[in-house]
């Protein structure tokens, strides 16, 4: 009886320390980032006495992947607001302002075709001139500045998912061996669970439980990254069209599935990218084209101070002479030799064009081109070509495409980089019109018709200059005004997150005091029967003996 009493007794110390071991361990980890409060569970044996189980965590699956959710989406909104509102600042910003800029030119000229025989405000004109093509450089090299920081961000990104993968692969390693020999490894799950949330910080992912205890984690777009104790890379490649834009692939396919990543801050960057920086940089250089194509259209068609014929104020003039290839972008998975190239045809509208990019897709079955404008998914022309007149531009292809073979086409982007000013003198600026039978230096009917073009709807075929620069300003501030709203419901939805899972799975400083004065107690109990036994078989052997 008494050795039955003592195996008892030494059953529920052993259960004790358990507990406090357990308990210590809470505590000791009660600020340690993804900690879930583990507990160990006691029964009653069949022959008398406590058996413990093994060592487990208090955690809610739900609770756990729905703040790896938040955490991505909330993630995805911060990298958009904080991009939008540097983008903001600039565009709306009064320093080196294009609209303050086109003002000041137009104001310079008014003044000047008031006395069109005087050189000194005619010198004004040029100098807003070259003011304003320097505005417009400034602007394009701040925003493919941005360009560049998203590339530093998508390298950057790519690296640290990388390296997560990796120990997400080797957990599931860990993991799965423990399971096979009936072991419980609650620490190591705890650190899978904080693995993956810092995966989301970076990019949307999804998860499922697979054999072994292991979860295989995908992409929201469906590409593994995570499959059992395999991870694979994530890969940054050149853009398929625009070598300069850094894209994404994954394993060794080096086709870009860029457009399948969403969630976290590398989501955040990439959709930026796409939906308001690429536009910006189209819609900026469609108005440096329109104004500049413009201003020198109608100085050509008049007369110097000098009695010759006017010349174009900026450089490139884009009528007739302008023929670039750079503008149309051949996909790097073509296998064919053709190529393209852009102009613009002597007297084209500048009304017409468009700030969109254009899509050209070539089907061998047809034997056609089709170009789609990319902003509207307009089929804006089709053929077997080679040459095409698109949105006041023409196209050329020359070589022979295959089959699936394709182009991005990109009139306005970054022109406003390109824009500058010709060596123009003050003389020269032809304010006379062609053929007046006045003195050429007291005719300014030709500037008249130069002032007009800044109250002319011209941009789109419904803007003036000024008006078209405000829709840049309202289409960019817009759209940080709802990346902060976006932010600032998601921190909301973030946080309520986290409390969900930390109602279930945190550490409670009061509830591990108790259970410390508890087990305290039972192992004092238990050490009291152990003394009560040896005390029982002592009297015992003295009764015998």
């Amino acid at each position: 009886m008494s050795s039955s009493l003592i195996n008892i007794g030494m059953q529920g110390v052993r259960a004790s320390q358990a507990g406090l071991a357990v308990t210590s361990n809470n505590i000791s980890n009660i600020n340690s980032e993804g900690y879930s409060r583990q507990t160990v569970t006691q029964y009653s044996s069949a022959t008398y006495g406590v058996t413990t189980s093994s060592v487990s965590r208090i955690a809610d699956q739900y609770a756990v992947k729905n703040l790896q959710t938040q955490t991505s989406v909330y993630q995805e909104s911060s990298a958009k607001l904080q991009l939008s509102q540097v983008l903001d600042e600039l565009i709306s910003g009064s320093t080196n302002s294009i609209s303050d800029s086109i003002s000041s030119f137009f104001a310079s000229v008014n003044d000047a075709i008031s006395d069109p025989s005087d050189t000194t405000s005619r010198s004004l004109v040029l100098s807003n001139a070259q003011e304003l093509s320097g505005v417009f450089n400034q602007v394009n090299d701040t925003l493919l500045s941005q360009q560049s920081d998203i590339n530093d961000t998508i390298t950057s990104s790519v690296t640290s998912i990388n390296s997560l993968t990796t120990s997400l692969a080797d957990l599931n390693s860990q993991i799965s061996s423990a399971y096979n020999q009936g072991q419980s490894v609650p620490d190591l799950e705890d650190q899978r669970d904080e693995v993956i949330r810092q995966l989301s910080e970076q990019v949307g992912v999804y998860t499922a439980d697979a054999e072994n205890g292991m979860v295989n984690v995908y992409l929201n777009g469906g590409d593994a990254l995570v499959a059992g104790v395999t991870s694979t890379n994530l890969n940054v490649v050149q853009g398929e069209y625009d070598k300069n834009q850094l894209d994404i692939s994954i394993g060794n396919s080096t086709t870009s599935i860029s457009s399948k990543i969403s969630g976290g801050s590398l989501g955040g960057a990439i959709e930026y990218r796409d939906e308001i920086l690429n536009p910006t940089i189209n819609q900026v250089g469609q108005l440096a084209m329109t104004f500049s194509e413009s201003v020198n259209s109608v100085l050509e068609q008049g007369v110097d101070l000098n009695g010759d014929a006017g010349q174009a104020l900026f450089d490139p003039a884009l009528s007739g002479s302008y023929t670039v290839s750079n503008r149309v972008l051949a996909s790097s998975n073509n296998d064919g030799s053709a190529s393209g190239t852009l102009t613009f045809p002597t007297g084209w509208d500048p009304s017409t064009l468009t700030s969109s990019d254009y899509a050209v897709r070539y089907d061998s079955g047809t034997g056609e081109y089709t170009i789609t404008r990319s902003s509207d998914g307009s089929e804006v022309a089709s053929g077997a070509g080679p040459d095409f007149t698109v949105d006041g531009f023409d196209l050329s292809f020359s070589g022979t495409p295959s089959d699936g073979d394709s182009f991005l086409i990109r009139p306005t982007y970054s022109f406003a980089g390109e824009l500058s000013t010709t060596d123009i003198t003050s003389k020269e600026l032809a304010f006379a019109a062609s053929g007046s039978t006045t003195d050429v230096s007291g005719d300014n009917s030709n500037g008249q018709l130069l002032a007009d073009l800044q109250n002319s709807s011209i941009v789109d075929g419904s803007l003036s200059f000024e008006g078209a620069y405000s829709q840049i300003i309202g289409d960019v501030g817009g759209y940080a005004s709802k990346a902060s709203m976006a932010e600032e419901s998601n921190a909301t939805l973030l946080s309520s997150a986290q409390d969900i899972r930390d109602s279930v799975s945190a550490v409670s400083e009061d509830e591990e005091a108790a259970n410390l004065i508890k087990f305290q107690q039972a192992y004092q109990a238990a050490a009291q029967v152990i003394s009560a036994a040896q005390q029982t078989f002592s009297t015992l052997l003295s009764a015998i003996s």
